[in-house]
């Protein structure tokens, strides 16, 4: 039931798991807010959807706003703020990992017990916990503003923070497509030498790794290039992957079986990549 709550009954304790985004758009200006009981002030509510119409309330001088109070509180109501916003999809995945992070360190669950709550899978919260705790924080801000793409700020984390910004920077200012910039972080991962990860960074596409030294591509062989890098990238990534947990063993045989179609894929390449003899000539010696 929506009812009229004083503004000053309402709490914001919960804000530091959202961004700031941008101002409320018109369809959603009118709506109520989402709150739950204060577990701090009796007679008093935190809010869980809302904070930017909150704001808006405030600085236009009302006294009191519409309210929908739902039942939780704790963990449940931080589970809350990230259901009752996911509709109108302005929760960005940074407040989805600011809520897995306050979750198992301020509420002491491990990530099993957070995928629970959030209704998620366990590799799911693993990934936005790892977003939160291993993505430079100044980073955190281009995902909330989108201005970092998601799989991006992932590549990232397997990168010391350290070089993070650095990397961000190649990536804008050589104007590199998503494909591109993925390809490059894979590449970047898998280099040993500082001298030939400072020679990627000067020359993101155009890096000979058999010499070390920079080379002038034209535009088809950027564009090869970079679907060989993003290969290379999703190769590793798939080489070190686990099973993933929480499925049911129908599930797991199913993945079993594609993962050996794609290793026997891989091994099918590497064994033409070997053949010394034009396909013509095989066919001649099988004759």
């Amino acid at each position: 039931m929506i009812r009229q709550i004083p503004l000053g009954k309402l709490r914001t304790s919960l804000s530091y798991l959202r961004s700031e985004g941008q101002p409320p758009t018109a369809g959603f200006c009118d709506l109520p807010l989402v709150v739950v009981a204060s577990t701090d002030e009796p007679g008093c509510y935190d809010v869980v959807d809302g904070f930017k119409r909150l704001r808006k309330a405030r600085k236009a001088g009302q006294k009191s706003v519409p309210v929908l109070v739902r039942q939780a509180c704790g963990p449940k109501a931080k589970a809350l703020l990230l259901g009752a916003n996911s509709p109108q999809r302005t929760v960005t995945p940074m407040d989805e990992a600011r809520v897995v992070y306050s979750l198992v360190h301020e509420d002491g669950m491990s990530l099993a017990q957070t995928a629970r709550m959030l209704g998620r899978k366990r590799p799911w919260t693993s990934k936005r916990h790892a977003l939160f705790t291993r993505l430079a924080k100044p980073l955190h801000k281009e995902v909330d503003q989108g201005h970092l793409r998601l799989s991006i700020a992932y590549g990232l984390t397997a990168i010391a923070q350290d070089k993070q910004l650095e990397l961000v920077r190649v990536i804008t200012t050589q104007g590199l497509s998503v494909a591109q910039a993925e390809a490059m972080l894979g590449t970047y991962r898998g280099l040993s030498s500082e001298h030939d990860r400072q020679a990627l960074l000067r020359n993101p596409l155009g890096m000979d790794h058999t010499s070390g030294q920079a080379m002038d591509l034209c535009a088809q062989a950027v564009k090869k290039l970079a679907q060989y890098r993003q290969l290379t990238a999703l190769l590793d990534s798939f080489m070190h992957e686990a099973m993933p947990a929480g499925i049911s063993p129908a599930e797991a045989r199913l993945l079993e079986a594609e993962k050996k179609v794609v290793q026997a894929k891989i091994m099918a390449c590497a064994m033409a990549d070997q053949n010394p003899y034009p396909q013509e000539e095989c066919n001649d010696a099988a004759q």
